[in-house]
């Protein structure tokens, strides 16, 4: 149902019912639907469900969240980054501040403020050693 699910309502039911079943099983076609492109702007629950399962979420995918989504998106894609699990190779960790740095360039307002505090976290996560 989850990967099926035409509806973003629907979807995120199920993403949700699985964090609460604590559905370890789930994490990798969570993660695999936050890259999917119909899912666009219905994320947050689904980044709600990884952070209840404690899952470590590539960090390439939060950047694009908090660069390109919804302002649920963006604070749920947040509390994985400021928890240390955003996953990332030192190419990934270098890759998500370039698109977070264009993406300050041309933001405003509330997701401006978004983009700073993740680059301030993978400021600090950098310097103290990236995360694999």
């Amino acid at each position: 149902m989850l990967e099926n699910a035409k509806s973003p309502r629907v979807r995120n039911a199920a993403a949700l019912a699985l964090a609460d079943l604590r559905a370890g099983v789930a994490k990798e076609k969570l993660i695999d639907l936050l890259a999917r492109p119909d899912t666009r702007g219905a994320r947050g629950s689904l980044l709600y469900a990884l952070d209840q399962l404690r899952a470590d979420v590539p960090l390439t995918i939060l950047a694009e969240i908090i660069a390109n989504d919804t302002y649920e998106a963006r604070e749920e894609a947040l509390a994985i980054i400021e928890r240390g699990r955003g996953a990332a190779t030192p190419q990934d960790s270098a890759n998500s501040r370039n698109l977070l740095e264009a993406a300050a360039a041309a933001a405003d307002g509330e997701r401006l403020q978004a983009v700073r505090r993740a680059l301030k976290h993978l400021r600090i996560t950098n310097h103290h050693g990236v995360r694999r």
